[in-house]
């Protein structure tokens, strides 16, 4: 409800005393979920910053940026993820199939969330997406450049291909 509600110091309250933060509704809704459907740009931040998980869906088989992508709150959502991401803290996603933070920061193309993500240990640099896109893949297709660049630099693979059999140096 305070996800809903947009009540942030009370969703802050809950966290620090322990709620599972992935509960669900009956409909299998996360309260990150619910920040997305309901817009709540700082409950968003504020779950995100506790551990929240990005890679669970409801029964609808929708995730948490698919909801935001459906109630045209792209931009709200992407602001606030990349801040939590800017600030150094993980985002935890049990699939990478549903939310991977590298692939969101290379669609977005933002150098600072791309810089830290690149710091965090474990981070795959050459994962590939259902369709066989890297983020390095991604960041060339939306004319990233010093995205792009930064990934390259950081060892990312250039010459792997997508299910199509592009890489990075074909026109894509």
């Amino acid at each position: 409800m305070a996800a809903r509600l947009g009540l942030s110091t009370i969703l802050q309250c809950l966290i620090d005393s322990g709620c599972d933060i992935n509960s669900r509704t009956d409909s299998g809704e996360t309260a990150l979920m619910i920040c997305a459907k309901y817009k709540r740009e700082e409950c968003l931040r504020i779950l995100a910053m506790a551990g929240a998980d990005f890679g669970l869906v409801d029964i609808a088989g929708q995730s948490v940026s698919s909801i935001a992508g459906s109630n045209r709150w792209s931009l709200g959502f992407q602001q606030a993820v990349l801040d939590v991401i800017r600030a150094g803290k993980v985002l935890r996603s049990s699939s990478v199939f549903v939310f991977s933070p590298l692939m969101f920061v290379a669609r977005a193309g933002d150098i600072q969330s791309l810089k830290a993500l690149i710091g965090w240990p474990d981070i795959n640099l050459d994962y590939q997406d259902d369709n066989g896109f890297s983020a390095v893949m991604v960041t060339a297709l939306e004319g990233h450049v010093e995205s792009f660049r930064l990934l390259v630099y950081a060892g990312a693979d250039v010459k792997l291909c997508n299910n199509s059999g592009e890489t990075c140096n074909n026109p894509i």
